[in-house]
């Protein structure tokens, strides 16, 4: 009949801690079977010193055997322990050979809870609070990923499995940023509507597929790229820009647009196109950057092109110390006058032709002058002239080192 083993005492073992059982005489060729309750909460390793095999006991398992004729001893290592265990023996029985063993169950382990007691309230809270941090609580997984749901009790990692792989959905950390959605490369969907408190950062591209509405403040400390080609960016209220805003493409504005602020510059690198009427309330002040030409003995003449579309807008100023000697100073516009062009001057000389192709244009009118006037091709000092047809150069013309004291030219046409 069967036989029980002395019980052994596990309570206060550490780590490393060795023992042994000793088995009663054992002859029979045919072998007895030994049933071993691992009732602690000490994982064992056992070392069987006749056959020289070996097994791993867990807490709480219960484990059967089929023990080698003449087996004497079995030898146990303690390699971790299970705080809180409710009992602490390592029991054991012999089974004659013939003789029925019975089952130890589906699970093979203790009923009792060894891995330490579960505290109720009295709303069936689940509670683990008495573990070093770092200690795990809940691990869920299937066959082929045994790690999908890991809540330890002082951080998590949630993952889902989608045709085998496991996808990670929610991490709480204990460092850096506490929490993280979703994995890279993965899409992490908001099915309804999703509220910020704080700030929204996009360390990436953002991208809006549909309608976005923003009815507060949008800070943009980087580069924003809005929409895609044939897209419309809609500002329903006031858009506000502190820094510098670039516009490589169109921008329509069917409504009221501020740009900027008192003090503040707003600068269009390329063309800005007004297709109704412009109102300036404040002053137009246009920093034009001239092209200058040196005199030949000193001083110099500058080309400032204001205007260049339909109608043109060309000042020219010469320095108070200008001596050109013999040398002409051509200025080719920036784009040519086509149909003709009011002259004004209080340049104190009549040394200035209009040219096209290289070639001097006889058609310019006196309207009113100061000093000598008449038809002529050269525009004489201090006055207003007419002159009808295109041209592209202005010829300032050295007179044999003439040297007036300065002035303006303007001229203005189409």
């Amino acid at each position: 009949m069967s036989q029980a083993i002395p019980q052994t005492d596990m309570s206060n073992l550490t780590v490393g801690a060795t023992g042994n059982i000793n088995m009663p005489s054992v002859t029979s060729d045919k072998g007895y079977t030994l049933i071993l309750f691992n009732e602690s909460g000490c994982g064992l390793k056992i070392q069987f010193l006749t056959s020289g095999d070996s097994d791993n006991v867990p807490a709480g398992a219960w484990r059967t055997y089929t023990l080698s004729a003449a087996e004497e001893r079995i030898t146990w290592t303690v390699i971790y322990v299970l705080p809180g265990a409710p009992v602490s023996l390592l029991l054991g029985t012999i089974y004659l050979p013939g003789e029925k063993v019975p089952a130890i169950g589906t699970l093979g382990n203790s009923p009792i809870g060894i891995g330490g007691s579960v505290s109720t309230s009295g709303v069936q809270t689940l509670s683990n609070e008495s573990s070093v941090l770092g200690s795990k609580v809940i691990d869920i997984g299937t066959l082929t990923i045994g790690d999908l749901l890991d809540i330890f009790n002082d951080h998590f990692l949630w993952k889902v499995q989608q045709s085998g792989v496991a996808h990670q959905v929610l991490a709480g950390n204990t460092s850096g940023n506490p929490l993280q959605i979703g994995q890279a490369g993965d899409i992490s969907e908001v099915v309804g509507q999703l509220l910020i408190d704080q700030l929204l950062h996009a360390a990436g591209n953002l991208q809006v597929d549909g309608t976005s509405t923003l009815t507060g403040d949008v800070t943009q400390p980087g580069n924003l790229t809005s929409g895609a080609v044939g897209k419309l960016l809609h500002a329903l209220g006031a858009l506000t820009v502190d820094g510098a805003s670039t516009l490589t493409g169109d921008v329509t504005q069917p409504g009221n647009l501020t740009s900027g602020a008192v003090g503040k510059l707003l600068h269009a690198l390329g063309g800005l196109t007004v297709d109704q009427i412009a109102t300036f309330t404040g002053a137009i002040k246009p920093n034009i950057a001239p092209t200058t030409i040196n005199g030949a003995t000193a001083g110099s003449m500058s080309m400032y092109p204001v205007e260049q579309g339909t109608i043109k807008v060309t000042f020219f100023t010469a320095t108070t110390t200008l001596n050109q000697g013999s040398t002409d100073i051509n200025f080719t516009l920036p784009v040519a006058y086509t149909v003709g062009a009011i002259v004004i001057t209080s340049l104190p000389w009549a040394g200035v032709s209009l040219v096209l192709a290289n070639v001097v244009q006889a058609t310019i009118h006196d309207i009113a002058h100061i000093g000598t006037g008449g038809t002529t091709s050269r525009v004489p000092g201090q006055a207003i002239q007419a002159a009808v047809g295109g041209f592209d150069t202005v010829r300032f013309i050295g007179l044999g080192g003439a040297a007036p004291t300065g002035g303006v030219f303007i001229v203005i046409g189409i």
